[in-house]
């Protein structure tokens, strides 16, 4: 009994104050807490998504949402520009990066709130590297399942045709030698 006292005592030391430290948010004393990261590339057009995820320390009307990435990476917005975000409230929002050429890139996600007197910005980045076949290197997450699912989805799109094809070929082929018989 004495040594169960002992073993619970020392898991509530250990356990209880992490839980409690955890459930504190940080606050890095920035206007905005962001975090950008990279999703899984598309096999069919090569594209990567670029999520920016980040948490409002302002109350602000016009916050702009921006991205930069150097020649050879194309980034398409898929979010509004500006938006309107509430102290203490996350946000989150989504781009695609098309790469051009192969290379290493820096691709940076902007929240700048744009006021009268100054504007207080935020930003994260993350690198892309991109091999001659303009796959990530290393590859994103879920990249060769997707590749898998992609050949599997054109094996069954041939397949379909191929069926397709024959079923036309044999009603059509009835049909044209009900055509050519000359009339009774």
């Amino acid at each position: 009994m004495k040594y169960l006292t002992y073993i619970l005592l020392a898991l509530a030391i250990f356990i209880l104050p992490s839980q409690i430290y955890a459930a504190n948010p940080v606050v890095t004393g920035d206007y905005f807490d962001v975090d950008v990261k990279i999703g899984t590339q598309s096999p069919w057009t090569k594209s990567v998504p670029l999520y920016v995820t980040f948490r409002s320390n302002i109350t602000a009307k016009r916050v702009e949402i921006s991205w930069d990435a150097p020649d050879g990476v194309e980034i398409k917005r898929r979010h509004p520009q500006f938006i309107s975000v509430q102290k203490g409230e996350e946000y989150s929002f989504r781009a695609v990066a098309k790469p051009s050429t192969s290379g290493t890139f820096n691709i940076s996600g902007n929240i700048i709130d744009w006021e009268v007197d100054t504007n207080y910005a935020s930003s994260d980045s993350v690198t892309v590297t991109f091999d001659k076949d303009l796959v990530t290197v290393p590859e994103t997450p879920g990249y060769s399942g997707a590749v898998i699912v992609r050949g599997l989805i054109i094996l069954l799109m041939v397949l379909a045709g191929l069926a397709g094809l024959y079923f036309a070929g044999k009603i059509g082929l009835k049909k044209l030698l009900q055509w050519l018989q000359p009339p009774e």
